[in-house]
């Protein structure tokens, strides 16, 4: 498993790594790493990921820009996707696969919930 700092206070000054290979001081490194907390590497990029793109999607809703326009405009994602990418992934036509296993689940939810709302009675 690999771990990585996830800032999740004060202001990020540098990446710890690039702390670490620029020769940064011992204590600018604890200062840096009492901001984040351990985080596996998938989860992190999950978390950081889903964070820009909920920040992209309420500019795009107070500017009435399209979200696409939105992240395509964002650096993170701009050196990383393109225009086209940035449109396959939001094309719903791609992550539609997942409706039968949401109902599933939520039929479950509300079955369990009837169920102990009966036996209540």
């Amino acid at each position: 498993m690999v771990l990585d700092f996830d800032h999740v206070s004060g202001i990020k000054v540098m990446g710890i790594s690039r702390m670490v290979a620029n020769g940064g001081s011992l204590e600018a490194l604890q200062e840096e790493i009492a901001k984040c907390v351990s985080r596996c590497a998938n989860c992190h990029r999950r978390k950081t990921a889903h964070e820009l793109v909920q920040t992209a999607a309420r500019e795009a809703f107070a500017s009435g820009r399209p979200l696409a326009g939105v992240l395509a405009g964002t650096d993170e994602v701009a050196a990383r996707l393109d225009a086209d990418a940035i449109g396959r992934l939001l094309d719903p036509a791609g992550y539609l696969g997942a409706t039968d296993e949401l109902i599933r689940r939520a039929l479950r939810a509300h079955r369990a919930h009837r169920e102990r709302g009966a036996r209540a009675l």
